[in-house]
């Protein structure tokens, strides 16, 4: 316990155009982990966010947008590839399996592909950690 750990935020899409914006929301046991930090990807280098509230375990609309240098021509996250989103440093405060997990923000930041202003049908993930003493 005390001790730091790392978690990816990764995105991806099967639109040609690739990726425009990508902000989720982190979710986490506050009793069992502490948010330490969010650090963002040169991909995702424009508006970026994530506020961190360790009180209620939750950390709102991490990610940012990108705007390449041609624009759409630019594509980043088309499948089969993928795009780090952002790093987040976690810190260990109990024992035990805990499980981190991105959802839909409820804010007007969201996932867009680039040149569209709908937004796609996405699908979210977590990731159970187990907390050990060494």
């Amino acid at each position: 316990m005390g001790e730091s750990f790392f978690i990816e935020i990764w995105a991806r899409t099967n639109e040609a155009d690739g990726l425009a914006s990508v902000y989720v929301d982190v979710l986490f046991d506050p009793a069992a982990l502490n948010a330490q930090a969010v650090i963002h990807t040169v991909l995702f280098n424009l508006f970026q966010l994530g506020t961190i509230d360790n009180e209620t375990g939750l950390i709102r609309e991490v990610g940012g947008s990108h705007l390449g240098a041609r624009g759409c021509e630019d594509p980043i996250g088309v499948a089969p590839g993928w795009a780090r989103v952002a790093v987040i440093e976690m810190r260990a405060e109990a024992e035990g399996a805990s499980t981190v997990a991105s959802a839909d923000t409820d804010s007007p930041f969201t996932i867009s592909i680039c040149g569209r202003f709908q937004q796609p049908v996405a699908t979210y993930g977590d990731v159970v950690v187990t907390i050990v003493e060494p």
